[in-house]
């Protein structure tokens, strides 16, 4: 899960002139924490969010943003990872 703390260091990161960017991977495997959303509808939600380029939005610096020439949600990369755990 992409957490504040992550989007914070990409930013930091892209302050100091690297190219950063964020991968939002869901895990879906038989360890999961316990959440209210299944991961079907949390998958569901991200997609959702980066069709519309909603990812990041509210939460990004987008002054930092625009000085670098892309808009935040184009450094967010969105994976699902199916796994089988024991």
């Amino acid at each position: 899960m992409l957490t504040n703390t992550h989007w914070c260091t990409t930013e930091k990161l892209a302050r100091e002139g690297v190219f950063a960017g964020a991968v939002l991977i869901r895990w879906f495997g038989r360890n999961q924490r316990r959440t209210t959303w299944t991961p079907a509808t949390r998958m569901r939600t991200y997609k959702a969010l980066s069709d519309n380029n909603a990812l990041g939005q509210g939460d990004s610096d987008e002054a930092l943003w625009a000085k670098v020439g892309t808009p935040s949600a184009d450094r967010i990369l969105l994976l699902d990872w199916t796994s089988k755990m024991f």
